[in-house]
């Protein structure tokens, strides 16, 4: 699930009267940690594939990562 993703899904479940006893700032700075790992993880991948020669696979990085989650 992505940072986006997940924000939604949360203020949805809110509206939806399904709270987790967060608060909507709480909510938010998990989003914001969830995208900053989300970012480090690419980071070090594309390090990996650009090590292998191989920078052409963001494309198919992404379906498998994010994708597949959200089908």
């Amino acid at each position: 699930m992505t940072a986006v993703e997940f924000l939604i899904q949360q203020i949805v479940d809110r509206q939806n009267g399904i709270a987790n006893g967060s608060s909507l700032d709480e909510i938010f700075q998990q989003a914001l940690e969830l995208e900053k790992q989300q970012i480090i993880d690419t980071f070090k991948h594309a390090q990996v594939l650009h090590a292998l020669g191989n920078d052409t696979r963001a494309e198919q990085y992404y379906s498998e990562t994010y994708k597949n989650e959200t089908e």
